[in-house]
Formats: structure tokens, sequence, C-alpha cells
């Protein structure tokens, strides 16, 4: 099952699909509303139609919007948009995992790689 969007989702100005999985796709997108940068995550449309599925996505989207540590990617905000949940979530510029030594990937903070 693909998520291709092309230019607008709402407020949302897409600019490059970044990954796709099994519950939907992230996208690298502009936020007209804040005019900034951030991480899309749109899901597959059937998930939204499944209301069991649904309730949990708002209630964990709601426990997770409160959390705060330097490993977890915060999340600005979420939604339904076009029966389309999503995630809004800050965009984390990586650098590629080529970069840090291959023992250390997992445990290689991102100001240390490349060093």
């Amino acid at each position: 099952m693909t998520t291709d969007f092309s230019g607008q989702f709402g407020p949302y100005s897409l600019e490059q699909k970044l990954g796709e999985g099994g519950q939907g796709a992230v996208y690298r997108a502009y936020y007209t509303g804040q005019n900034r940068q951030v991480a899309l995550k749109v899901l597959h449309e059937h998930l939204a139609a499944d209301e069991d599925y649904r309730a949990r996505f708002h209630r964990e989207a709601r426990i997770t919007i409160q959390l705060e540590h330097p490993h977890i990617v915060p999340i600005h905000s979420f939604g339904e948009i076009d029966s389309r949940l999503y995630l809004d979530m800050r965009f984390v510029r990586a650098e590629p995992e080529t970069r840090c030594p291959p023992t250390r990937r997992m445990a290689c903070p991102l100001s240390r790689c490349g060093s």
C-alpha cells in the first residue's frame, strides 16, 4: 500500500517523501501556518477507518506529545486531514549512518558522527 501525495496536505507543503512503512509514509514538509520545516507522518487511509485504531492513535499521541528527552523526536501536533491521520514532528537532519563507525552506529551520538 502506498501513501503518495504531491503538493499540499492541508496546511503542509510536501517537499520530499523520506520513507514508507506499514503504517504510512513520512515526508519532509513545510508547515505554512507556522513557517517551519517538519517531518510529517501520514498514516494509511484504512487505519483512520478503524475506530479502535483511531482511538489508540489519539490516546498514544496525546501521551507522546508530552515526552521530553534528547533521544525522542518531539511531536508538534497530530490530527486528521481528509480522513488521514497524521503526526507533525520536528524534522531532524541526520548524518548518513556510514559516518559513524560500524560497531558504534546504534550508540554513536550524532554530535560525534564523522569525527
